[in-house]
């Protein structure tokens, strides 16, 4: 029974390495690879092949279209992420279908060991490599002159991987996978040459502009060929079956190799030969022409500016107006202000510029310059915000405005009624100490805040549920049950916040004049009267500008509060989960750096939105504003 089962299995898999033949029978790839390795590849498929028993089989337009879409989704499967690889056009010729796919940095369309039909590749800085080389050689085997083990391919989903084990090469025998050549002189280097070549002190390591790209593509039956295009001048290549060498570019043969093909579904093995992809390939990048035309221009472009505003006596005007008179005679003044200014343009605008994340597909060893653009013109992280259920933003953004409202609406009523209820107080003694006890919650860390709600809000013995037992009443686990949450954040908001608010207030009324009191007090009018025609009015600039500053608010949070007063329940999260919160659990999480990134944006731009058009509607109603 068990040799029946292994039969059946290994069956099986060869039906599928025949469809999988079938369908990528007679084809040729042609990549074009960018300075970044993003690029295009045209594969070429002809219409009719003869299959392994000289039948002649004919590829029609859907047998290419399924194939195409199985390379797509093993790409995605592959790295992770989608959009990686795109269809872009499929042509039909007169022997042959011609297919253009465009793709994303090549580096990133595997993950780890995992191939996918594409293959596993590497494109980085020739110097990057070596320290690479050096520091994980164990691993990799020395594959560079020869030697190899494991591949794992992926074909569609997660249900058809393979594991292919390889047997090791030894450099210098026919069977060999690389052979490295010197392009320039033809000549076939020795495995001393070549260890050299890859040394630290290497030729490799020391060309500034040099890149190495590798390629390992395993068991892609009917694969004629592969013409890699680079932006570059072609030194040395370690391959096999090369067929023609260019200055930019080569085109590789298949090659065959023996391999054990092990099943991960059911760990059945099939031993063959594989037909292989493998090589490395080391040239010189090509300047930049494109950024050097764009310096130069920006560079006449400012000297033209300059000259005309030297002919025109534009720089002589500015040196003698007023505002740089005014400079000259204040000028310890603005010395004075000088290192605050500074502070604020290194904290505060240069950070600015890492909000450039959001638009990329964020990779901390690539850095936030040299991380590639997401696709969909850079805004591909904004839509999957608003398209990806596991996002939640919808959810993020309500729970963040309800908080912030609350703490909008009651923050602004209980402040004003304090301030004017220590206004309206006679007793200058008992007025200062009032005063003085409502600023010292504000002064209290949200540390010690979460302790005191926990005495009081605790299940076994917390103050409220005592109170509650007493009555007769159920307690409550405030901790697992998250309606309570936005009340306990607002009021304990509000108890921390409320007395410190006031000194605001308590200024504008302090501001007011005294004579307008005594002229309503003559006119009959009493102290909700006074409050109503004199107090209110005078409160209201500050009480506007108060306004447009916590408007900007409204869809911020105070992660502080929440971080430390909900003490980690995972119970509470459906009133709680705010923006804040997510941004800091993914503190952690190189991989979703782009994604907060996106969503603190939208959360600053509503905010700047709100700021911009409360302003607007103060300056047109009182004359003026907060700027």
């Amino acid at each position: 029974m068990k040799i029946m089962k292994s039969t059946k299995k290994i069956i099986r898999l060869f039906i599928f390495i025949f469809i999988f033949t079938f369908l990528t029978s007679c084809s040729t790839v042609s990549m074009n690879i960018n300075r970044d390795g993003s690029g295009e590849a045209t594969i070429l498929i002809a219409k009719q092949y003869q299959d392994e028993n000289g039948n002649s089989v004919n590829v029609t337009k859907d047998d290419v279209d399924n194939k195409l879409n199985d390379i797509v989704l093993a790409a995605e499967v592959c790295s992770g992420q989608e959009d990686r690889v795109k269809i872009k056009k499929v042509k039909e010729l007169d022997d042959h279908y011609e297919a253009t796919l465009s793709f994303m940095r090549i580096q990133y369309l595997s993950q780890g060991n995992v191939g996918g039909d594409l293959g596993i590749y590497s494109y980085k800085k020739s110097k990057d490599f070596i320290m690479e080389l050096d520091s994980v050689s164990t691993i990799i085997d020395s594959w560079y002159i020869g030697a190899y083990k494991n591949y794992t391919k992926l074909n569609d989903g997660a249900t058809n991987s393979m594991i292919y084990k390889f047997d090791n090469q030894k450099f210098g025998n026919e069977d060999a996978a690389i052979i490295p050549t010197l392009v320039a002189e033809n000549k076939k280097l020795s495995e001393e040459e070549t260890i050299n070549l890859f040394s630290d002190d290497g030729l490799l390591a020391n060309d500034s502009r040099g890149q190495i790209f590798t390629f390992f593509l395993a068991d892609f039956e009917g694969l004629e060929s592969i013409t890699f295009n680079f932006k570059g001048e072609i030194k040395v290549y370690g391959s096999k079956n090369v067929e023609n060498v260019t200055k930019n570019s080569i085109t590789i043969k298949p090659i065959t190799q023996k391999a054990s093909i092990i099943s991960s579904s059911d760990q059945s093995v099939v031993k063959k030969d594989v037909n292989c992809f493998v090589g490395y390939v080391y040239f010189t990048l090509q300047p930049n022409y494109v950024l050097i035309g764009f310096l130069s221009t920006l560079g006449g472009a400012l000297a033209i500016l300059i000259f005309i505003g030297i002919y025109k006596g534009t720089f002589k005007k500015a040196i003698h107006s007023k505002k740089m008179k005014l400079i000259v005679n204040n000028f310890d003044l603005y010395l004075m202000l000088l290192p605050a200014v500074v502070m604020l343009f290194i904290f505060s605008y240069i950070p600015m510029g890492g909000i450039i994340i959001a638009f990329k597909n964020y990779r901390v060893n690539d850095g936030i310059l040299h991380s590639e653009w997401t696709s969909m013109f850079g805004f591909k992280n904004f839509y999957d915000l608003f398209t990806n259920p596991l996002s939640d933003f919808g959810k993020l953004m309500l729970n963040t405005f309800i908080l912030a409202f609350w703490k909008f609406i009651f923050g602004f009523l209980i402040a004003i009624t304090l301030a004017v209820l220590f206004n309206y107080l006679k007793n200058g003694l008992f007025k200062n100490v009032v005063q003085t006890v409502s600023y010292f919650p504000y002064f209290i860390s949200w540390v010690v805040i979460s302790t005191l709600s926990y005495v009081l809000l605790a299940t076994d013995g917390g103050t409220i549920n005592k109170i509650l037992e007493v009555f007769g009443k159920e307690p409550i686990n405030f901790y697992s049950s998250p309606q309570y949450w936005r009340l306990i954040l607002t009021s304990s908001a509000m108890w921390k916040t409320a007395g410190y608010s006031t000194i605001v207030y308590l200024a504008a009324m302090a501001g007011i004049d005294r004579s307008l009191y005594e002229a309503a007090k003559i006119d009959g009018a009493g102290g909700f009267r006074q409050f109503l025609h004199v107090t209110l009015p005078g409160l209201l600039p500050a009480f506007g500008i108060q306004v447009v500053f916590s408007l900007g608010n409204l869809v911020r949070d105070d992660f502080d509060q929440i971080y430390t007063m909900i003490r980690g329940s995972a119970m509470l999260r459906d009133t709680t989960d705010t923006i804040g919160m997510i941004v800091y659990e993914n503190i952690g999480n190189a991989n979703n750096y782009s994604g907060v990134a996106a969503m603190s944006m939208i959360q600053s731009l509503i905010a700047l939105i709100l700021v911009v058009i409360s302003n607007t509607i103060l300056k047109k109603k009182t004359g003026e504003g907060a700027y």
